[in-house]
């Protein structure tokens, strides 16, 4: 009986542990997809443009953003119902391709997206 009242809690600290490791790798692979190529497309940019068609046709309208951008800018994509897509700090790394075909067919619809670098 002793046994039994020693192994219980040990179980559920094992299944604790278990829970909370898959949840950090469910949100961990689900930013790494974002920069990434979304499953079923290619490393090109013509099947970027496809993803982007799609998502526009669903009226998702998406912009990868690679680097630091300014909080005004980010903000400015928001307020216009575009979702940004924070890439980070290197281009040219595994889905730029991708993204550069995605982001050249929403700029192609929506102008307005492209960064303006400014002087201040």
């Amino acid at each position: 009986m002793r046994k039994i009242l020693t192994i219980q809690p040990l179980l559920s600290l094992l299944l604790v542990v278990a829970v909370a490791s898959f949840s950090a790798f469910t949100h961990l692979s689900s930013l790494k997809e974002q920069s990434g190529v979304p499953f079923g497309y290619f490393d090109t940019a013509a099947s970027g443009a496809i993803k982007a068609k799609q998502d526009l046709a669903k009226g998702e309208v998406k912009y990868a953003i690679y680097g630091m951008p300014m909080r005004s800018y980010v903000d400015k994509l928001v307020s216009e119902g575009v979702t940004p897509l924070i890439m980070g700090c290197l281009a040219g790394g595994k889905g730029s391709t991708f993204w550069t075909g995605y982001n050249k067919y929403m700029e192609s619809r929506f102008p307005e997206l492209i960064p303006v670098p400014r002087l201040t």
